[in-house]
Formats: C-alpha cells, structure tokens, sequence
C-alpha cells in the first residue's frame, strides 16, 4: 500500500460565475508548477471557467475551450504549461496508455487540471 501526501485540499462551493472567476483569480497568485489540480463537479458547474481564468491570470493568450472531447488541453504562458485533461469519458487505464497521459507528468515547468 502506497501513501499519498496530500498537501492542500479546498473545496469550494460558489454559486454564480464571477465567484468563481474571484476564487480562480486568487488561487492563480498562489500557483506553482508541479501542481496538480482535480477538479470535480457535475457537467456546466464552472470547470473549465475556473482553468480559463487562471490561464489568463497566468498570461495565456490562446482560446481556452472545455477538453470534453479532445481529453487533453495544452496551454503555454511564460510561467508554465498548462494541461486540462477530462478523464470522464476514460472507462480503462489501458485507455491513459493510448492517450499518452503518464508521460504527461514527465512534462516540467508545468500545471494540471484534471477534470
């Protein structure tokens, strides 16, 4: 068996749009690469508004769209880069394999958002 160690672990309930771009633009200030953000909540709660609000607090310049169906977003600023991955449609792990998910996280200098 294996511990994990989790440092920080907020959970946030909000309940309009611009409280959840005021609670992404705080915790944009805070952000480090190597941080690896799980974002849970049922479909429409904000997700991807709160990942779009950080990129643009970070200085992305690109479109930031949901990664429902391409599974894996990628984002550059001169901060890090930025991955939002949605694993709601994965049912294996052979599935993370093909995808390419693992090597991931050999990626430096980066951030994830997994959904």
């Amino acid at each position: 068996m294996t511990q994990t160690n989790i440092k920080n672990i907020n959970k946030y309930c909000v309940n309009s749009l611009s409280e959840t771009q005021n609670i992404a633009t705080q915790f944009a200030k805070q952000i480090k690469t190597g941080t690896i953000i799980v974002l849970s909540g049922d479909l429409g709660v904000g997700k991807t508004e709160f990942v779009k609000t950080i990129c643009t607090e970070l200085g992305v310049n690109d479109v930031i769209t949901s990664p429902s169906f391409t599974l894996i977003n990628q984002y550059e600023s001169d901060f890090a880069n930025i991955f939002h991955i949605d694993l709601y449609r994965i049912v294996r792990q052979d599935e993370l394999f093909d995808m390419g998910f693992y090597e991931l996280f050999d990626t430096s200098n980066s951030i994830f958002f997994i959904e």
